[in-house]
């Protein structure tokens, strides 16, 4: 009996020659040894014989035709396999790259990962200190400048006015030549600055419309404030990494340098809305807000009060356990509010206090563990039926009446109104401020009011001042990068070029992933004009007020960290600050939950559920929340890549620790196995100097870029980062043994200590003029130049020729490019023979300028783990659909191996066309004249498929590049029944999902068009008209005058200056939410509303048939089908009987929106449970202070003063009237 695997190598030696399938001699060998394999036995034995046999039952016998189908599948796979992996081992050269390392003696070294997590935390502890300390001088210079100060008017004094002095001579938009108030500003673009236009010799002031900028409390401050230039100036020069600097005032007004031109108009930037000011002067506190509902709170007066309540929901952060989330689910619910009943206010009051004496029980306020609670009730009414002092005496007075829990903060919104002594009373006597609000206008800054309240006692105990770091916010409304962007822009500058050249992208290889990782969309609006949707950069940051943390910065220890291992740091609520996967752009919109992305939402384990809690990573959370160190190994983790459309699965090790001075913790991820392994190299530079070598000789050329950070300053202007690293390079070369590597952030500070929410004291003395450029990473520095040297042996030039025998199989598959990417930081790139990219707009830098984060990277190194030799191929997603040539792309993963050791290096690769792998394809697959079986049959279809289920070769072409579940969604399904394919199933807690109620444009409405449109108009009209009235105070003319609240003299003196720090890039971005269920308007068509996505992607089982294939009978609802992996390749090919039927199915990798049915409709309810899980308080806070108690500064009602000349005028008028009348 003739065995199948002794048939099949039978068959293979005999096909084995170039022309293997147009001999007719070996085609008749094919049938007689099947025939003699089918005579063995019977058609059932046929059937259970290692899966392999396709049935044809006819009336007299059976067909055993899987036989010899899968043996020639085979034989095509093998082919193409050992072509394709001759083809990339002759390209890349992956041979001698690796002997190059080993000859350079290149070491490799076994990663530790709580080591190598000390020494990020102890650059980044370092670098946080500096910023600190620079925040203190500020602070330290401005109370005693203000001590001193003495205020003598402000006749002969003025000042640089971002909104009102002249920029260069030419008037602003808001230019007063009535007054000297406002003096002139030159200002010049400076490349440390976003080439914008500042004066780096002073700075300027910003005061908000809503605030008189002539008011002697204000003015004043704005004087004696200027002395901060110096203190502006000395840490500029201290720290190279320092940009912009701010002083923000309670009045309103707010310093910042440099000086510059304020581009926002209308101006609606207050500095006291910003997160960092308001957790500078407030702490963490519970609030409980009551709004009257009444049927007398109706028009006029209920507008105000959902106004202010809205205004005091936007003072309220991460750190009161507010999200931008919850808090627009609570303005929604606000707006749709109905007016009824009647208001039992000792009923809510009671209910507030019992909720609030709840949550100090649970925290445990004033126990021996010295936890304080700040807590506060806010009443907005327009009356008080009556007094409720007892409720205050029995829920509000601790300690026998000595002790008041909780400030109560009343708003009397109205003007004509009643009982005012009873609600500014509430709030006198419980540590509280009362508000008199009489229009929309005033509501803002009657609601600030309540946080210098609040800040009391942090300023009367006037010793400590605790270090306040905020949530993370995104910068898009900062007006240095608002509408200057697109000033810049316009103006030629290299941000113009990146957003040029990110548009031509989106043509070639569009990523979603990149584009929201990069900019979020933007709709400006122009008189008569149709809007235009804009491009607009923005960042994460977070701040003591600094960005210490860009979303996009991995601390210049991303290449030691490796391929697909990654820093993460999470707050002290759980909420991811940065991580890989925290997407606070999508599809070009903000999303609400960009700043409140819990860590259980991102670290998702193999088996989770949709919104299940994994024990581990709650484990991982309380840890890093609690700033415990710590590690948890062996992590069976999932993760999704290139822009969602690919998936692994692979065991991750944790590493976490406190970041000292912060209320975070940072933690790395480290893959198992070879993400515990780095190269090692000596001190390269120092060898070249001593070859007589200079090393920016291993950088000529023009086909190589940089993506790593390797210096800690950027004092001069460069075109790029490659030309600021051969400028680098070059000062190292001409010094030699002087050049001194010098890290800014270490110097002063080899004994440091930060404590977390203690007033640290500025090391001044430690601060020196950074005028050098020598502050780099020095390990980094030679890990490039030993790569450079490398890549430069086997990549030398911007050319390649190859020779004559591998030219003539480049040349079959039209291969164009080969490049290389290392692990230090250098992406290479040559043009085979004749190509050249001379006309091209776009090179392959410009197209892969992420190295080690490209997918072609990260899929190399996976592959690498299923087999070494091997290649990973890829196309396009949806190639198939766009015009143009498609180009794919193969690429293989360089290990250097030391002492049984091996570490990832580098990554090599080439690009062919498409068109070429098809023809090669066919030709393989269909060169059989005499063959039964053949690709070009219609009896069969023909595919490949890559390692994730995407399809690269099919007959039809518009297939290339689709998930092959879309096209054969059977066949699809009967391979992850085989365990062929994997499905894993991603969970995307940060979607934004498309309201499908929107109403769009559609035929059935095109005659109501025009009445549609006329009716806006009106509405626009009478909008407008009454938005006027309100903003000049118009109604006045019709309202009688009513009573104001009149603060006191020590209540206006009782204001506090807040120090915001250097380099805070300082507003973050207000959304527009509509009234339901907070949609975010992402143009003027489409809305999206946040929710919960699933999306299965799905992986190959590579090696469960490694050397295997696999037939499938036709008993099922596919058709009958057998696939073979494709050697050295993450392929496999597979062929179809078509001579079958097949069910129709579809399998799709397009996400779906995850029902949890109708209890839980909004997406912050599904989060609900997130809630329950633990959090940390901030230290520092200060609730109450012995001295508060001998003031009375909680608002004052109209006072009415007699003036005897008017009562005398009027007096003799009504005399005369009457007089005349006798008369």
């Amino acid at each position: 009996m003739l065995g199948l695997k002794t048939w099949c190598s039978d068959l293979k030696r005999g096909l084995k020659s170039k022309n293997i399938l147009s001999s007719r001699k070996r085609v008749w060998r094919v049938r007689t040894l099947a025939a003699a394999w089918q005579n063995s036995t019977s058609c059932v034995d046929k059937k259970d014989r290692n899966g392999l046999c396709l049935l044809r039952q006819t009336e007299h016998s059976c067909d055993c035709v899987g036989v010899n189908i899968f043996c020639i599948l085979e034989t095509w796979a093998d082919n193409l396999g050992e072509e394709l992996w001759k083809l990339g081992q002759g390209v890349t050269q992956a041979s001698d790259l690796k002997t190059q390392y080993k000859t350079r003696n290149a070491g490799v070294d076994e990663k530790d990962g709580s080591h190598l997590l000390e020494k990020i935390v102890d650059r980044v502890a370092r670098m946080l200190k500096w910023k600190i300390d620079a925040v203190q001088c500020i602070k330290t210079a401005a109370e005693d400048i203000a001590e001193q100060f003495e205020y003598e008017g402000y006749e002969n004094f003025s000042y640089p006015s971002t909104k009102h002095s002249l920029v260069n001579g030419e008037p602003p938009e808001e230019f007063d030549n009535e007054t000297t108030l406002y003096s002139p500003m030159m200002l010049g673009s400076d490349p440390q600055f976003y080439n914008i236009l500042v004066n780096t010799s002073y700075s300027a002031v910003h005061v908000p419309t809503n605030v008189y900028d002539k008011a002697p409390h204000v003015i004043e401050a704005i004087q004696w404030s200027e002395q901060l230039d110096d203190v502006f100036l000395r840490n500029r020069r201290s720290d190279p990494l320092l940009s912009w600097q701010y002083f923000a005032g309670s009045s309103g007004f707010l310093r910042h340098y440099p000086a510059m031109k304020w581009n926002q108009y209308p101006d609606l930037y207050d500095c006291r809305t910003r997160p960092w000011y308001i957790a500078a002067a407030t702490c963490s506190k519970d609030v409980v807000i009551l709004m009257d509902t009444t049927g007398s709170m109706t028009g006029m007066r209920h507008s105000i009060a959902k106004l202010t309540v809205n205004t005091i929901l936007d003072t309220l952060s991460n750190n009161d356990f507010a999200t931008l989330e919850n808090i627009n689910t609570f303005k929604a619910a606000i707006n749709a509010l109905e007016l009824e009943g009647y208001a039992n206010f000792s009923t809510v009051f009671t209910q507030a206090f019992k909720l609030l004496e709840q949550q100090r029980e649970t925290r445990g306020c004033g126990d021996e563990s010295g936890t304080l609670c700040n807590q506060a009730i806010m009443l907005v009414t327009d009356s008080v039926a009556g007094n409720i002092t007892e409720v205050f005496e029995k829920y509000n007075r601790l300690d026998n009446g000595t002790t008041i829990p909780v400030r109560v903060f009343t708003f009397l919104v109205g003007k004509e109104v009643t009982k005012v002594m009873e609600i500014m009373w509430m709030a006198c006597l419980n540590r509280g401020f009362y508000a008199h609000i009489h229009s929309l206008e005033e509501v803002r800054e009657q609601v600030f009011k309540y946080i210098p309240v609040i800040a009391r006692p942090l300023v009367l105990q006037g010793v400590v001042h605790p270090v306040v770091w905020t949530h993370a916010y995104a910068d898009i409304r900062d007006p240095k990068l608002d509408n200057w962007l697109w000033d810049v822009m316009e103006s030629g500058s290299d941000q113009k070029e990146r957003l040029s050249k990110h548009m031509q992208l989106k043509e070639l290889r569009f990523s979603q992933e990149k584009e929201d990782s990069m900019y979020t969309q933007k709709v400006f609006k122009k008189f008569r004009e149709p809007d235009k949707l804009r491009f607009q950069e923005y960042k994460l940051l977070t701040s003591v007020s600094i960005p210490a943390f860009n979303r996009k910065l991995e601390f210049e220890n991303g290449n030691y960290i490796g391929v697909n291992g990654y820093v993460f740091i999470v707050t002290n609520n759980g909420y991811v600050l940065l991580h890989p996967d925290l997407r606070p752009v999508v599809r070009g919109v903000l999303t609400s939950s960009y700043n409140s992305v819990d860590l259980t939402e991102v670290e998702l384990l193999e088996e989770s559920l949709p919104r299940e809690l994994d024990p581990e990573i709650l484990e991982l959370r309380e840890a890093m929340v609690n700033h415990s160190a710590g590690e948890i190994l062996g992590l069976n983790m999932k993760f999704q890549y290139d822009d969602m459309k690919r998936a692994y699965v692979e065991k991750r090790d944790y590493y976490y620790t406190p970041l000292k001075g912060t209320p975070f913790s940072i933690a790395i991820s480290l893959p198992e196995g070879y993400g515990h392994y780095q190269l090692r190299v000596g001190q390269e530079i120092q060898k070249t100097w001593m070859r007589g070598e200079r090393v920016e000789k291993y950088f000529e050329g023009k086909n190589w870029k940089v993506y790593c950070k390797y210096f800690y300053s950027s004092l001069y202007d460069f075109e790029s980062p490659e030309k600021e690293l051969l400028h680098f390079l070059a000062k190292i070369s001409d010094l030699k043994y002087d050049f001194k590597w010098q890290d800014p952030y270490r110097f002063g500070y080899d004994e440091y200590e930060i404590d977390d929410g203690v007033d640290n004291e500025a090391n001044t003395d430690g601060f020196i003029e950074m005028t050098s450029y020598n502050e780099c990473d020095e390990n980094l520095m030679n890990l490039l130049v030993f790569d450079a040297k490398v890549i430069n042996a086997v990549f030398h030039g911007d050319k390649w020729s190859p020779d004559d025998e591998l030219d003539e199989l480049i040349k079959s598959y039209n291969a164009s490019i080969r490049f290389i990417a290392s692990q230090s930081g250098l992406i290479k790139w040559q043009y085979i023979s004749d190509f050249d990219d001379e006309n091209e707009t776009l090179n392959f830098g410009d197209l892969n300028s992420n190295g080690i984060h490209e997918s072609w990277y990260k899929s190399a190194i996976l592959q690498h783990q299923v087999d070494p030799e091997s290649l990973f191929l890829s196309v396009p997603f949806e190639a198939g659909s766009k015009d143009g040539p498609i180009f794919m792309t193969a690429s293989h993963a360089i290990f250097s191996r030391d002492g049984g050791k091996d570490a990832a290096v580098a990554v090599a690769g080439f690009e062919f066309e498409h068109s070429t792998f098809y023809k090669k394809f066919m030709t393989v697959t269909s060169d059989c004249p005499d063959c039964e079986y053949s690709c070009e049959s219609p009896e069969w279809d023909c595919y490949v498929l890559d390692s994730n289920g995407y399809i690269i070769i099919s007959e039809v072409a518009n297939d290339t590049g689709r998930f092959f579940g879309e096209v054969e969604g059977a066949a699809m399904e009967a391979m992850l029944e085989a365990s062929i394919y994997k499905k894993i199933r991603i969970y995307d807690y940060q979607a934004l999902c498309k309201d499908e109620d929107d109403d769009g444009a559609n035929s059935a409405s095109i005659l109501l068009t025009p009445l549609h449109h006329l009716r806006l108009f009106f509405n626009w009209m009478f909008s407008e008209l009454v938005w006027l009235i309100l903003e000049s105070n118009l109604h006045h003319l019709w309202y009688t005058a009513s009573a104001n609240p009149i603060l006191s003299e020590d209540d206006a003196e009782d204001y506090i200056e807040y120090n915001s720090s250097p380099e805070i890039e300082s507003p973050d971005e207000e959304i527009s939410f509509e009234e339901t269920d907070w949609v975010v308007n992402k143009t003027k068509e489409e809305t999206y509303f946040p929710c919960d996505q699933k999306t299965n992607l799905y992986l190959l089982m590579q090696e469960s048939f490694f050397d295997e294939g696999y037939c499938h009978t036709s008993e099922s609802c596919s058709r009958p089908f057998c696939l073979k992996r494709i050697p050295h390749t993450n392929l496999i090919l597979v062929v179809i009987d078509g001579t079958y039927q097949t069910c129709y199915k579809k399998l799709s990798i397009s996400p779906k929106t995850l029902d949890y049915g109708s209890d839980n409709f909004t997406h912050s309810c599904r989060k609900l449970k997130l809630n329950n899980l633990p959090r940390r308080r901030l230290s520092g806070c200060f609730t109450e202070d012995p001295k508060e108690n001998t003031r009375h500064m909680c608002g004052s009602c109209v006072t009415i003063n007699m003036n005897f000349k008017i009562l005398l005028f009027s007096w003799f008028i009504l005399f005369v009237r009457r007089y005349v009348y006798t008369i």
